[in-house]
C-alpha cells in the first residue's frame, strides 16, 4: 500500500510539470457550476498536443460565462494549465492536496474552445437521469435553500449549497446530512424494500436492490462514504447469497482498503476519517450496549448511537477544526425524527414533481418538515456551546486519547503491555507538551493573509503580541476567522496578549479582531482566542 501510495503521489506531482499554454482535448464529466464570473466543470483529458500519455487523467477547467457544455460533450481547448495553489501558512489549507484527492490534477484555464462531439455511455445516461430528478426539485420546491439542499441529500450535489447553509449545519454537527453515506443509502435500502415487494424470490431482489443502489451511488458521483456504505452492503448481500454470516468488522476493513487502493491519497480526506470513524464507533461501541427500556427505545438508541460516533470521531474533529460541541446529541436527535420523511418525500418530488394533488400535498408537508429543520439548525448553531473553539491537540494526546478507548472497550486483551505504553506515552507526552507550551525563544511569524499584513511576535517570557489582522470587508474572505483564527490555534495560542493596529483600512483591520472594550482605548490584553472573531 506505501509503495502504491507513493507511485500515485509521484504521478500527481510529476505527470504535468512541463506543461503550461497547450492544446487539450478532454471530455466533460460533471454539469455545469456557475460562478461569478465563470463556469467550472470537472473534465477527463484525452489528448493533449496529441500526445496520450495524460489520457484518463482529470482536470478542473473553467470557461467564460457565455461557454455552456454538457456531461459527455467533446471539446477541443487551447488553454493553460497550473498546479492548484498549496498551503500558504502553517498547517493552512491546501487546495492542491485536496484536488488530489479527487485525482484531479490541477486547473485547466480555457482560452479558446471548439466543440467536437458528444459520447454517451453509462454514466452519461444516468446524468441525464439526475438533471430530470433535479429539475423536477427545481420546478417543485419554492425555496432555493431547500432546492440544493434536497438536491444535496438526495442526489448527492452541494456544489449550489450557500456557505452560510453549510456553516449553520456544521457549527449544528449536522455536517454528515449533507453528505450522502451509509445512513442515506440505508433509507434507500428500505425504500427498495417496499418498491421491490411484488418480486417474492429473496435472493432476487436482494440482487435488483444491489444493481439499483450500485447505479445510484455511480449517479451522484461514487464518493468515498457512498463506495464505503455499498461495499458493506454488497458483502451482507453476498453473505446471503452464499448463506454465509456475514461479519460487520471485516466488511469495515475491507471497505476501508478498497477506498485506500482505489485513491490511497483518500487518507488525508477528513470526510474518509469522519465516515469511517462514525461508522467504526457504532460497530466496536454501540454493539455493546443493550437498550432495555421499549418507551424510549427510540429516542434512547439515536442518543447512544451519536454518542458513539461522537467518541470516536472527537479528537478528529478537534485536530482539524478546533471545534468542540456540547449540542451534537441535542441535534442529532432530533434531526432523526425528521430526515427519513424529508429523503422519503423528496424522493417522491423527484419523481413527480407536482404533478395532481399528490405532488402538491408531498410539497405541503416537505415544505414544513424543511421548515423546521432548517428553523432548528439555526438555532442550535448560534448556542455558543454548540462551537467552542480549542487549540490544535498534540499528536501525543491523540495517540493517548485512543489507546485509553481501546483499554476501555478491550481491557481482557493485552492489559500488561498498554499499561507499559501508557506510562511511556504519558512521560512523553509530559515532556514534549513541556517544551512546546515553554519555549523561551523569541519568534516572529509573517503570516499571508492576501492584500494585507499579519504579524505574530511571540517574546521571551511567551508573551504574543499581534499586529494588523488582514481583510475583513463584508464582499471579501474574512481573513481574521478563515484564517488568522485557525493559524493562531494551529500555533496552540490560547491569548493574545497584545494587538495592535497600524492603521485602519480593512486590509489590515477588517473584521479580523474581537469585539472588547479595551480596543476601543487601543490596549488588548488577554483576549481569548477562542472566542470567534467579530466586527469591530
Amino acid at each position: 500500500m506505501y509503495l502504491y501510495s507513493s507511485f500515485n503521489l509521484y504521478k500527481l506531482e510529476n505527470l504535468y510539470n512541463n506543461l503550461n499554454s497547450e492544446i487539450f482535448i478532454v471530455k466533460i464529466i460533471s454539469n455545469k457550476e456557475e460562478k461569478q464570473y465563470v463556469n467550472k466543470y470537472y473534465c477527463k483529458v484525452l489528448l493533449i498536443n496529441k500526445e496520450n500519455k495524460y489520457k484518463n487523467s482529470k482536470l478542473l477547467l473553467y470557461t467564460d460565462k457565455e461557454s455552456e457544455y454538457k456531461y459527455g460533450d467533446i471539446i477541443k481547448i487551447e488553454g493553460n494549465f497550473e498546479y492548484a495553489t498549496e498551503s500558504r501558512n502553517y498547517k493552512g489549507y491546501n487546495y492542491r492536496r485536496v484536488l488530489w484527492q479527487e485525482k484531479i490534477y490541477g486547473i485547466l484555464e480555457a482560452n479558446k474552445i471548439i466543440k467536437l462531439s458528444h459520447k454517451n455511455n453509462l454514466e452519461s445516461l444516468l446524468n441525464s437521469i439526475k438533471i430530470k430528478l433535479e429539475n423536477n426539485i427545481e420546478s417543485t420546491i419554492e425555496y432555493d435553500e431547500y432546492k440544493e439542499f434536497l438536491k444535496g441529500i438526495l442526489l448527492g450535489d452541494k456544489s449550489n449549497i450557500s456557505k452560510d447553509v453549510k456553516q449553520s449545519f456544521k457549527d449544528a454537527s449536522l455536517s454528515h446530512i449533507l453528505a450522502i453515506s451509509g445512513m442515506h443509502l440505508g433509507y434507500i435500502i428500505i425504500l427498495l424494500k417496499y418498491a421491490l415487494c411484488f418480486i417474492n424470490n429473496k435472493k432476487l431482489k436482494n440482487i435488483f436492490s444491489l444493481i439499483i443502489l450500485t447505479g445510484f451511488v455511480i449517479l451522484i458521483g461514487k464518493t468515498p462514504s457512498s463506495i464505503r456504505a455499498l461495499i458493506m452492503y454488497s458483502m451482507v448481500v453476498i453473505s446471503r447469497l452464499v448463506y454465509r454470516k456475514s461479519n460487520s468488522i471485516i466488511n469495515f476493513f475491507l471497505a476501508l482498503d478498497i477506498v485506500l487502493i482505489l485513491n490511497p491519497l483518500n487518507i488525508e480526506n477528513i470526510g474518509i476519517w469522519l465516515s469511517f470513524g462514525g461508522t467504526f464507533g457504532i460497530l466496536v461501541i454501540y454493539s455493546k450496549l443493550n437498550i432495555k427500556n421499549k418507551f424510549l427505545n427510540y429516542i434512547l438508541q439515536n442518543f447512544l448511537i451519536s454518542i458513539s460516533v461522537q467518541i470516536i470521531i472527537y479528537p478528529i474533529i478537534l485536530y482539524n477544526f478546533n471545534t468542540i460541541s456540547f449540542t451534537f446529541f441535542i441535534s442529532n436527535i432530533f434531526i432523526s425524527f425528521f430526515i427519513a420523511p424529508i429523503m422519503f418525500l423528496g424522493f417522491l418530488i423527484c419523481i413527480i414533481g407536482k404533478k395532481l394533488f399528490i405532488g402538491e400535498l408531498v410539497y405541503f408537508i416537505e415544505k414544513i418538515l424543511l421548515n423546521l429543520v432548517f428553523y432548528f439548525t439555526n438555532f442550535i448553531s448560534n448556542l455558543e456551546i454548540s462551537k467552542i473553539y480549542a487549540p490544535t491537540p498534540l499528536i501525543f494526546n491523540i495517540i493517548f486519547y485512543y489507546i485509553i478507548l481501546f483499554i476501555i472497550i478491550y481491557k481482557e486483551k493485552f492489559f500488561q503491555f498498554i499499561k507499559k505504553l501508557i506510562v511511556i506515552i504519558i512521560l512523553t507526552n509530559i515532556i514534549y507538551s513541556s517544551f512546546t507550551n515553554f519555549s523561551n525563544d523569541f519568534s516572529i511569524f509573517f503570516i499571508d493573509v492576501g492584500q494585507g499584513d499579519c504579524t505574530l511576535i511571540k517574546t521571551k517570557n511567551n508573551k504574543t503580541i499581534l499586529i494588523d489582522g488582514g481583510e475583513g470587508n463584508s464582499d471579501k474572505v474574512d481573513q481574521g476567522e478563515y484564517t488568522l483564527l485557525p493559524y493562531l490555534l494551529d500555533r496552540r495560542i490560547k491569548k493574545i496578549d497584545y494587538l495592535m493596529v497600524s492603521h485602519f483600512d480593512s486590509d489590515h483591520v477588517g473584521r479580523s479582531f474581537v469585539y472588547n472594550e479595551k480596543f476601543r482605548s487601543k490596549k488588548c490584553n488577554n483576549i481569548n482566542t477562542t472566542r470567534k472573531f467579530k466586527k469591530f
